[in-house]
């Protein structure tokens, strides 16, 4: 926060006004008014923060810290030596913040100096991406006992050992040894012991040891079964969305079974996961195939899971399969391969649109009757069409088969749609293949091309396959044209000029050049039985004389037939005119989905059990506490045995400290790839009245084991992405509030959920503290020293020209700066870049003594971090940070001259 004559400015920017005529003592009764009733302030995210802003409300309503740092007892403590430590710093930001979110009127507070501080501390807090609440909270609370720990010097300490002491002896002696070298207000508040009891299996030797704790880290109980939900989508008939019930590890073959259990769907296909796959879906594409080899320990809350209904060969394409040319014996019979579904409006390029769909195809296709090889491709993409038509008959709003000899098509139903199917229009279409009908032709386009990841988009070779008219005479009659000018504004194929443009509205190339492309990838060769099988695509010109076909110039032999082979990687794009697609499908620009929409079925639908699965603390405890036997590479050395052995431990909590954090480990690890998952169960945990004696089951060290709940910190949301935020318990006015980053508003919800990550409970009948009569004591003093840096301030503008912040004064070099950090109650010590004439002193606020900075005339620029509605921003001046390390803080220019922002990049 910064001041300007009458006016403070808090980090957001926004003035404050204060008045001029009012004294002291005037600001100080109006806060004591108010106090009681004040609502905790927001801290502003500066950028996937919120981990960091919800561990630290509910460590500012900690109120034995918070009183410690408002009290100014912490400045004594001070450990500048320590070389764990970061000299002070890691303390001076905390109580900066601590002092802007009791002390000041500011709605919120920006965290920025004490996020920078934290990142020199622990360099995963640097930048900008998400982190755990729990991991920041870890590394503040040890930075701030290394600052403020009283031990100056530390002596090198022996663990005791037991020997001849009972059991509480030897926990006080251990004890005992360990504040020896670490005695700090985060020792007294936040730390206690832990029992471990170990026995070697071979021996049987028994060691106990006490170990200190500051947070207790409860594993929250896995239940034996999951719920996946996954869209089923059968042969025939619409997909459906159910929630398949399965082992929580079980392997993705299993879940594809289970699923065809619950669907019924035929009995084999019920017995042998192959019938079925697994995929995942994102913009209407496979992202990615589960196999075998995965479990469901590789899915993702959030992840669109579809598991299809494969189906056997299309009969068209039985038609095509010779059993004179042989399989090669690595090469399965068939393939099932994905079909893209995707629209083109005019502008706007091709929209993926449906979910995609699958055809089962034969690995080889044999071609007898031809007379070119373009011909066998064109035989290809009709029966390749045919087969597709029969997949989308089951999602089409209107009939896609015509009786044979008739000239319908997909304009002549846009104009009837308004009759209802039993009109005489209808009775020459059939929604359903039957005999004396064919397929409504050239409704898409077809594409054969290579399959490939979503996200990624390369230039795989793409392939037209459908419609292809390489002959004039077998082009389409008068009778079948579909003329788009017709009818205004729907637009779709006209078959009469599909051999002179595509179905997209666009010119063909040449019949001949668009075959020469794929023809090139596909080698014509001469070959016997043995070497029929070549790499994908190829098109194959054995000679009838298989001896001599080796020897004989490919120009010179009879082609007797020609097959085509298809591989796993190979998937049909299928192109409609956006107008086409909405018509059948019922979509539209925001509608995607349409008729592919999957439904929800109530008998299948998600259990009650999914929603309502709710945990003890006492049954986390347990987990705790249990008994695990250490093998493998986590043996533990025997000092009876001489070597590593196995070992049973066991973990109990031996004392409890007057703040008792406890930490929810919500995220495990399972799947092939240690993919983590998190467990969003309800923990039921007390809110008042937690009695640890209870939980234990044994009294602990402590007379009084009985503890309120005051914080929680949490995440929602799974590990790919999440939301933290704190419910806190403000001790003015003992109501519970919700911190969302800068908003605070009266909590309306339940205080424990599925989202509590960590627990912020405090032992009841605890010394008496005043928190109020802190406050109205720190408020005069604070507000003073924000009048003491203004009037520094004002005595170093003095001596430079306003007009021009970039021009040096007469005296020699040096710029005007203006210091701050979370607020001006953190003036630290500055090492500035100022004439040798004209020295800035500069003291901390509660700093018994000033720091003359030392000043060089032959100093760097130093770089200006301007801030503007509290965003950085960077001048292009050349950088020379020669800040004091001891005391780490922030040199900008005044806030009036900040020039621009970099809101965006946040």
């Amino acid at each position: 926060m910064s001041t300007h004559g009458n006016q403070t400015e808090s980090d957001s920017g926004k003035p404050i006004k204060r008045h001029a005529n009012e004294p002291p003592s005037s600001s100080t009764a109006q806060y004591s008014i108010m106090r009681k009733s004040q609502t905790p302030k927001g801290l502003q995210n500066l950028g996937n923060t919120c981990f960091m802003n919800s561990a630290l409300q509910c460590l500012s309503h900690t109120v034995p810290l918070t009183t410690y740092c408002l009290g100014g007892t912490w400045e004594n403590e001070v450990n500048a030596d320590n070389p764990l430590g970061m000299g002070g710093r890691i303390a001076q930001s905390y109580v900066n913040l601590i002092q802007s979110l009791w002390l000041t009127n500011d709605a919120q507070v920006v965290p920025r100096l004490f996020k920078r501080t934290i990142g020199e501390r622990n360099p995963t807090f640097i930048g900008y991406g998400q982190q755990d609440s729990h991991e920041l909270l870890q590394s503040l609370l040890d930075g701030l006992h290394e600052d403020l720990n009283r031990i100056k010097k530390k002596e090198y300490v022996e663990d005791p050992e037991m020997k001849d002491m009972t059991e509480s002896e030897f926990a006080k002696a251990s004890w005992d040894a360990y504040i020896k070298r670490n005695d700090s207000k985060i020792v007294d508040l936040f730390q206690a012991q832990l029992k471990s009891r170990t026995e070697c299996q071979v021996c049987h030797k028994v060691s106990i040891k006490f170990d200190p704790y500051m947070y207790l880290q409860l594993p929250v109980p896995e239940s034996r079964h999951t719920y996946v939900t996954v869209t089923a989508v059968p042969v025939d008939g619409s997909p459906i969305t159910i929630a398949v019930k399965a082992p929580r590890h079980c392997s993705i073959d299993f879940l594809k079974l289970i699923a065809s259990r619950e669907m019924k769907w035929p009995s084999e296909t019920q017995r042998k996961p192959e019938l079925t796959t697994c995929v995942e879906i994102w913009n209407s594409k496979i992202y990615r195939v589960l196999t075998g080899q995965h479990t469901i320990g590789d899915i993702s809350p959030n992840d669109h899971i579809c598991i299809y209904q494969l189906s056997e060969v299309s009969e068209y394409f039985n038609r095509i399969v010779d059993s004179r040319v042989p399989l090669h014996p690595n090469v399965p019979r068939s393939y099932s391969l994905p079909i893209n579904l995707t629209k083109e409006t005019s502008g706007r390029g091709e929209t993926p649109i449906g979910l995609p769909l699958y055809l089962s195809v034969p690995s080889q296709v044999v071609f007898t009757d031809f007379s070119s090889d373009d011909d066998c491709l064109a035989q290809l993409g009709e029966v390749a069409y045919k087969s597709i038509i029969d997949i989308l008959s089951n999602y089409s709003k209107y009939p896609l088969y015509r009786r044979i000899g008739t000239s319908l098509n997909l304009l002549d139903i846009y104009h009837n749609r308004g009759e209802p199917l039993t009109h005489d229009f209808f009775k020459d279409l059939r929604f359903k293949s039957a005999d004396g009908f064919e397929p409504i032709p050239e409704i898409f386009s077809i594409d054969l091309t290579t399959a490939r990841p979503a996200f990624k988009y390369d230039s795989s070779p793409n392939y037209r396959i459908y419609p292809l008219h390489i002959e004039e005479e077998k082009g389409h009659s008068e009778g079948d044209a579909t003329p788009t000018e017709e009818d205004g504004d729907f637009v779709m194929v006209d078959p009469s000029i599909a051999k002179h443009r595509n179905n997209m509205g666009e010119p063909y190339s040449s019949p001949r050049s668009d075959l020469s492309d794929i023809t090139n990838k596909m080698k014509t060769t001469d070959c016997n039985v043995d070497d029929n099988f070549k790499s994908d695509g190829e098109i194959i010109r054995p000679n009838k004389d298989e001896k001599s076909s080796k020897s004989q110039p490919a120009k010179e032999t009879k082609k007797d037939y020609q097959n085509f082979n298809f591989s796993s990687n190979h998937q049909f794009d299928i192109k409609f005119q956006a107008d086409s697609a909405n018509f059948l499908f019922d979509l539209s620009e925001d509608r995607t989905q349409g008729r592919f929409e999957p439904t929800k079925s109530e008998a299948l639908s998600t259990p009650k059990e999914t929603s309502n699965t709710v945990i003890t603390l006492e049954q986390c405890m347990k987990e705790f506490t249990k008994v695990e036997i250490l093998e493998g590479q986590d043996t533990m050395y025997c000092s009876q045995c001489k070597e590593h052995r196995e070992t049973k431990k066991e973990l109990s909590v031996y004392s409890t400290p007057e703040i008792l954090v406890i930490h929810l480990k919500r995220f495990s690890s399972s799947g092939r790839h240690t993919h983590r998952s998190k467990i969003d169960d309800l923990v039921n945990a007390p809110i008042t009245g937690l009695d640890m004696s209870r939980l234990l089951g044994h009294t602990t060290a402590n007379s009084n084991d009985v503890y309120d709940l005051f914080g929680v910190s949490n995440h929602f949301g799974g590990l790919g992405g999440g939301h933290y935020t704190a419910y806190v318990k403000n001790p003015l006015d003992d109501s519970w509030y919700n911190c969302d980053d800068s908003s605070t508003n009266p909590l309306e919800s339940d205080v424990m959920t599925k989202a509590a990550y960590l627990l912020f409970y405090r032992r009841r009948n605890h010394p008496a503290d005043d928190l109020d009569g802190v406050i109205e004591t720190a408020k005069p003093k604070y507000e003073e020293e924000l009048k003491s840096v203004d009037r520094k301030r004002a005595l170093e503008n003095d001596h430079y020209d306003s007009s021009d912040r970039m021009r040096r004064p007469s005296e020699g070099g040096g710029f005007p700066y203006a210091a701050r950090a979370d607020s001006y109650s953190s003036f630290q010590q500055i090492q500035l870049s100022m004439p040798t004439n004209d020295p800035l002193t500069l003291s901390p606020p509660h700093s018994n003594t000033g720091t003359a900075f030392s000043s060089r005339a032959n100093s760097d620029i130093v770089d200006l971090a301007l801030n503007d509605d509290d965003q950085s921003v960077v001048q292009d001046i050349q950088l020379n940070e020669d800040v004091d390390e001891q005391h780490g803080v922030e040199t900008v220019p005044n806030v009036e001259d900040s020039v621009d922002t970099k809101d965006s990049q946040e």
